[in-house]
């Protein structure tokens, strides 16, 4: 059961340092939860639990019902936004 732990929190992790990696532009609600999902990741590698799994899973959550997630209208609005800005440069 301990690498079902090691396995889900290092997906965890990776999944994480790919919200840093991202190349568009640096959004708040992706940086604050991949910082949530690697501090709980490793809290369960720590204690060898699932909790801080639960737990990091339902703070993202809480911080998308709080407005922290962009909506879809806002998602689309920033690909038209980059498409244009594209459109110069070729």
């Amino acid at each position: 059961m301990h690498y079902v732990i090691y396995i889900l929190a290092g997906i965890s992790i990776l999944l994480a340092i790919g919200g840093f990696a991202y190349n568009g532009p640096k959004k708040v609600w992706v940086v604050l939860a991949s910082i949530v999902s690697i501090i709980f990741s490793y809290l369960a590698i720590t204690y060898v639990s699932f909790w801080p799994l639960i737990a990091g899973f339902a703070l993202n959550w809480l911080l998308k019902f709080m407005g922290l997630e962009p909506t879809n209208s806002e998602v689309e609005s920033g690909k038209d936004q980059e498409q244009a800005h594209n459109k110069g440069f070729h």
